[in-house]
């Protein structure tokens, strides 16, 4: 019975430990979910695509923490980034 009792309790003391590590998703930038595409191509890379103008320091950072903490699977802190005219890739390595 005590077995019982403490295997509940450390489940659920357990239970809320996770609830509490998930916290709330970041914010992508403003502007930047205009024409916003997530997909992968055929090397599994994580493809992210937008049609901001111009993408800041601080908008690239906040992409590499929403794809950090949305797309565990994927390396966020250096992906390659291209522009082409309006429309701007970053393609994010699997891990």
């Amino acid at each position: 019975m005590k077995n019982l009792i403490l295997s509940i309790a450390l489940a659920l003391t357990s239970l809320t430990t996770f609830a509490q590590s998930k916290g709330t998703p970041p914010e992508l930038p403003a502007g930047v979910t205009k024409g916003l595409s997530i997909t992968y191509n055929e090397y599994s890379q994580l493809v992210f695509v937008t049609k901001k103008k111009v993408l800041t320091l601080e908008d690239m950072e906040d992409i590499k923490e929403y794809i950090a903490y949305s797309y565990r699977l994927y390396y966020a802190e250096a992906p390659q980034v291209t522009r082409k005219r309006k429309k701007w890739t970053l393609i994010f390595e699997r891990r």
